[in-house]
């Protein structure tokens, strides 16, 4: 599991991320938090023609979150107790960690996405318990586009996106 205490737990979120420092090899989570930290560094700093940067799209949350602590240092993203809208860029990611929620609920970052375990493991029990072959009848059935006994789960979003319109008026 992805528990900092090995443990998983039933109706519980989760993400598909390993937890910081879970690993004491790799480090998975901080490794990517550093990186993104440096990276949204180098880019502001180093990259000829960047002069400003409309939105962070990263491809997972410990990325985006530490791309939100590099913007803090430069004065962006500094949360709801800071009303300059001119110093706030979208900053979005996959996986809901806690930190990214955190984020989101402080209005320092707009956005996640992460996995529904609840309709996976609902539609895992389903299908393996029906003997239907046609894609378009399991689709009926689960209430999810089937291909090729293949399902297509939607990420649940997690994102103060009415807080980010209010702000970009």
């Amino acid at each position: 599991g992805n528990r900092a205490n090995g443990l998983i737990t039933p109706n519980r979120p989760m993400s598909m991320e390993a937890t910081s420092g879970k690993n004491p090899i790799n480090h998975v989570g901080k490794i990517y938090n550093l990186l993104s930290n440096e990276i949204t560094r180098e880019v502001v700093s180093d990259v000829e023609g960047v002069k400003n940067i409309d939105m962070i799209i990263a491809t997972n949350d410990s990325m985006a979150v530490g791309a939100v602590d590099y913007l803090n240092t430069a004065g962006y993203n500094l949360g709801r107790e800071h009303k300059d809208k001119s110093k706030y860029i979208p900053v979005f990611g996959v996986d809901g960690i806690p930190n990214a929620t955190e984020y989101i609920n402080q209005d320092k970052m707009t956005g996640t996405v992460f996995a529904d375990f609840t309709a996976l493991a609902k539609v895992c029990v389903d299908i393996s318990l029906d003997d239907s072959t046609v894609d378009a009848e399991l689709t009926r059935k689960l209430w999810y586009k089937v291909t090729d006994r293949k399902v297509s789960i939607p990420f649940v979003k997690y994102a103060s996106f009415k807080k980010y319109a209010e702000r970009s008026r």
